[in-house]
């Protein structure tokens, strides 16, 4: 291979090197701007998608009008070619010479390269080989761009969607959580008290429920959650979350026990940590033994706070444990299928809004445990009412 050859090479791999980062069509046709051209020793060029019926120029070089739009029917070098399939060589056109080239994709066309080159210019058969072959790198790096673009555009549609149902429906949500807690207080009857716990436990689950998929759009959507710390006694916060469970568990036997006196105040978010503990217990009290107690207890020392919560039962299968914080991951008992999956989650994104961690150990013969490592003084963020 001679010089000229070796430096095309070059100046074509650094453009698909260039195409592997692009993550949107629009940053293809940069790097065809700054690289590609350059790889095809063009002195300008315009990269062409097709949309809506329509050629649109993501980027052009030289003396082209980037905001010229052609249709695909249009009588034009550029819709002919994309419509043929067919690459165009114009070797004089006045002062300069075009090669114009489709770009196909696994399911047609995509749009359409042209590279302008100064003066009269005869494309032999290697160059128009070469010019081919940068065409169907770009080809290549748009195809996948869109396809990023898509499923980006599904994520952020999604999260809206799941963003938009848990608002609308967390205020309708508290009037009945309101209602059963009402009705659970004055049932009178062994009957209407079975009748309003059911309702309560129901219209409680339903809360967790919209509460997750609220702080799920929150954390997808500004990477955290958002935090209000203020100084908490951590032994009061657990009697709280207990209190609530046990009201509503109540066959269910929990064992607390609390650290030293002074260690269990700290600067934390207070109805975060209830959410979390929330989380971990009602978790441990799903997959836990039915027979044997949940354990949930704390300690602190010099410069955090260790929360832990155990239960004994089935152990999580190995495959599964590195990924139960992960979004949407529940157990395999179908029994207790009853959940989106994002309780631990949550508890993780809670945890690392406080500038702590978690962790999840499981094996047959301990049981599972969590265990929650918190600084006392949480990092100071702005506060955020989740609800509005």
């Amino acid at each position: 291979m001679d010089a000229v050859g070796l430096s095309l090479g070059r100046d074509l791999r650094a453009y698909a090197a260039g195409l592997i980062s692009a993550a949107s069509r629009r940053e293809v046709g940069r790097a065809f701007a700054t690289t590609g051209v350059a790889a095809a020793g063009a002195s300008g060029g315009s990269l062409s998608v097709a949309r809506h019926g329509s050629l649109h120029r993501l980027t052009v070089c030289g003396t082209l009008d980037e905001d010229r739009v052609a249709s695909l029917s249009a009588n034009a070098v550029l819709a002919e070619v994309f419509r043929t399939l067919t690459s165009t060589w114009l070797e004089t056109s006045g002062d300069e010479a075009w090669a114009v080239l489709p770009l196909l994709g696994d399911g047609g066309p995509l749009g359409v390269v042209a590279l302008q080159f100064a003066g009269p210019h005869a494309f032999g058969e290697g160059q128009r080989a070469f010019l081919g072959e940068l065409a169907v790198l770009t080809a290549r790096a748009l195809q996948r761009a869109e396809l990023h673009e898509r499923e980006e555009d599904a994520l952020a549609f999604q999260h809206r969607l799941i963003g938009i149902a848990g608002h609308e429906l967390r205020n309708p949500l508290t009037v009945v959580l309101s209602a059963a807690e009402q009705l659970s207080r004055s049932a009178a009857s062994e009957r209407e008290k079975r009748t309003a716990g059911r309702l309560l436990r129901n219209a409680r689950r339903m809360d967790r429920v919209m509460r997750d998929l609220i702080d799920y759009t929150q954390a997808q959507a500004e990477g955290r959650l958002q935090i209000a710390p203020r100084e908490v006694d951590f032994h009061e916060l657990c009697v709280r979350v207990l209190a609530s469970l046990c009201a509503v568990h109540p066959e269910r036997p929990v064992t607390y026990r609390r650290g030293e006196d002074g260690r269990g105040r700290g600067r934390w978010d207070p109805d975060r940590l209830e959410q979390l503990l929330e989380n971990l217990l009602v978790n441990a009290l799903k997959y836990g033994a039915p027979e044997r107690p949940v354990y949930v207890g704390w300690y602190g020392d010099s410069t955090e706070l260790v929360v832990k919560v155990h239960n004994q039962g089935p152990p999580i299968p190995a495959a599964l444990l590195p990924h139960v914080f992960d979004p949407f991951q529940r157990g395999e008992n179908h029994a207790v299928r009853d959940s989106l999956g994002l309780g631990l989650y949550i508890v993780k994104q809670i945890a690392t809004a406080h500038g702590g961690s978690v962790e999840a150990r499981s094996d047959r013969e301990i049981g599972t445990t969590f265990l929650v490592r918190l600084p006392y003084a949480a990092p100071g963020t702005q506060a955020r009412d989740l609800a509005c």
